[in-house]
């Protein structure tokens, strides 16, 4: 996934929150944790870009493009 974006990609799950200040290109979350739960709710934040039965992947937005 690095490859692809050139920055971070990261998982996270219950334990593992989202790093502050870190430049992120995907996050890869738990299915049905709190933090998959807490990045579909924010849609203007993360967008969901693939799931499987074990984890979903978001992409942040991009601001001002």
């Amino acid at each position: 996934m690095v490859l692809e974006t050139g920055r971070l990609a990261i998982q996270v799950d219950d334990y593992r929150p989202i790093p502050p200040d870190v430049d992120i290109g995907l996050v890869v979350a738990d299915r049905n944790s709190r933090v998959d739960a807490a990045l579909a709710v924010n849609p203007d934040q993360f967008t969901e870009v693939w799931r499987n039965p074990r984890f979903v992947i978001y992409r942040p937005v991009t601001k001002g493009v």
